[in-house]
């Protein structure tokens, strides 16, 4: 609450005192409620995820529903759901498939392909190429293979 001062016009300075009730700010994780309080978003149990954003003061009406195929959530939380690795796009082998509740887990690198280098843990691998020939054909492609 504060104090409002309305001015009027020629110069009379009418003062009165009114609650002026301010919109609360309500943090990441907690929508508006109805009754003018901040109220936490609903938690969602791991394979599931809100229906919508919720936080800033948005989203009380959001209820939890299960990943899309395709991502996961490991986490009890409001975050949504994060999209499974995909090995094949990493030269590497699928060694556990990725669920509703955990990410895919990759393997050695495929046939053909060598470590190359670390991304946030996951080591990506590059093809390897079995002669100099096929080397300088990729570096200076011949002009009939040029669409």
């Amino acid at each position: 609450t504060r104090l409002k001062v309305i001015l009027k016009r020629k110069s009379r300075l009418k003062v009165c005192c009114a609650l002026a009730h301010s919109k609360p700010i309500c943090d990441q994780t907690e929508f508006l409620h109805p009754n003018g309080t901040c109220v936490a978003c609903p938690v969602c149990k791991p394979g599931d995820q809100l229906s919508g954003d919720c936080g800033f003061g948005d989203g009380g009406e959001h209820v939890c529903i299960p990943c899309d195929d395709g991502t996961f959530s490991s986490d009890t939380d409001v975050a949504p759901c994060r999209r499974c690795t995909q090995c094949s796009l990493l030269n590497r082998h699928l060694v556990t498939a990725c669920s509703p509740t955990r990410d895919g887990l990759c393997g050695q690198c495929l046939p053909g392909s060598a470590p190359l280098g670390s991304t946030n843990c996951i080591y990506t691998c590059c093809v390897v190429f079995s002669r100099m020939n096929d080397l300088l054909h990729l570096k200076y492609p011949v002009p009939s293979l040029i669409m």
